[in-house]
């Protein structure tokens, strides 16, 4: 969005980058459920609707081996939907593809799955799921597109594949599946985003520094 902003004109040094700080004491005692299978799960969370990418997630699973994966997905969704029906019907095909429908602690979808994919065909700017991944410490799978690859840095704590490419997604889920490895590497070099505590004492130093370059005090 910096970049867009300096694009259209505004200065570039008008514009301070504050990354946003997230309720993270939500995810206090979050632990991983012990599996009862030796498959890695993948996992979406969040909305099932066109721009969140949900189709391409389910087009690139039809050809992953039931025996060695399953794809939960969990957030509501429209069953009226025409979008929704046509997910769903290709999905019966597949015994390892499972709608989990809404939920309520935030921790529940992340405690579950090994590895986040967020196929978003749009360009997303600051997505909540992805800073909830980095606090759970979930490997992620994401387009790259917009800005979601600052927030999954290709190789470093995920893989990024090419926005709209169900082929793509697929080889990257292959990826993942071929060399378990990755994922505990992927874990291992996430951190916690922000807390909200720290980005308020971040904007309070901000607006410090500019009150006094204006000769006020605050």
């Amino acid at each position: 969005m910096r970049k867009l902003f300096v694009e259209y004109g505004v200065p570039e040094d008008k514009i301070t980058y504050s990354e946003n700080g997230y309720g993270l004491s939500a995810f206090k005692g979050f632990n991983k459920k012990k599996k009862d299978t030796d498959k890695i799960i993948f996992g979406f969370v969040g909305g099932v609707r066109r721009h969140k990418g949900v189709h391409i997630l389910v087009d690139a699973f039809m050809n992953v081996p039931e025996e060695k994966a399953e794809l939960k997905i969990y957030g509501n969704y429209n069953s009226k939907s025409e979008y929704v029906k046509e997910i769903l019907t290709k999905a019966k095909r597949k015994k390892n593809i499972k709608f989990m429908g809404g939920f309520e602690d935030v921790r529940e979808p992340y405690s579950e799955i090994d590895v986040l994919l967020f196929p978003s065909i749009w360009y997303e700017n600051c997505p909540l799921v992805l800073a909830e991944a980095r606090a759970t410490k979930t490997p992620i799978i994401a387009s790259n597109l917009g800005a979601i690859p600052e927030f999954v840095e290709d190789w470093k704590r995920g893989l990024l594949f090419e926005s709209n490419n169900p082929k793509d997604l697929y080889e990257k889920i292959m990826r993942i599946i071929d060399h378990h490895e990755l994922i505990e590497k992927f874990r291992a070099n996430t951190k916690p985003p922000k807390s909200i505590e720290e980005q308020a004492k971040e904007i309070e130093k901000i607006y410090r520094e500019l009150s006094g370059r204006l000769g006020y005090e605050l």
